[in-house]
């Protein structure tokens, strides 16, 4: 159980699909959703209460711009994530690169999510790839159902 969510930070928002679920389901103090394309408008953003972030992820403004909205001077006092959902580039340097930066500001007791982590035979898409880094060092659990098309989840236990 992760227990009260204060803080969730999204990767690759896209449209805002899944901010909606994290906002309804966890209903977190802050909300912050990074996305390098315009798809996620100002309007889906206030909506939802989403500080949005407009960038790539791997990029250092963009990782500054993330620390000054979590630290002392942002919203809150601590620079601590409970929920990190990474979805935005998929390639292996890129999810390797998110994972560097974001995971090391999940809390202990938090969760990590790599989405599309059963995805193969697309040559954009390597999360599958970094898995098994990931599940030698931590707690995990592969999302998927075989009988059921989907591009899996892989939940990380920090």
């Amino acid at each position: 159980v992760i227990g009260p969510v204060q803080c969730v930070l999204e990767i690759g928002c896209h449209v805002g699909d899944s901010l909606r679920i994290w906002r309804e389901c966890l209903d977190p103090y802050l909300l912050i959703g990074i996305q390098d394309t315009d798809e996620l408008t100002e309007r889906t953003a206030f909506d939802l209460d989403v500080v949005r972030i407009h960038g790539r992820s791997q990029d250092q403004a963009t990782y500054e711009r993330v620390l000054e909205v979590l630290g002392p001077d942002g919203r809150r006092q601590s620079d601590e994530i409970d929920f990190l959902y990474i979805d935005g580039d998929h390639t292996l340097n890129a999810v390797r690169q998110d994972w560097a930066l974001y995971s090391r500001h999940v809390r202990p007791g938090g969760i990590a999510v790599l989405h599309d982590a059963v995805v193969r035979g697309n040559d954009t898409v390597d999360v599958h790839c970094f898995w098994p880094e990931i599940a030698v060092k931590y707690r995990t659990k592969l999302i998927h159902d075989p009988l059921v098309p989907s591009t899996g989840a892989g939940i990380i236990f920090l």
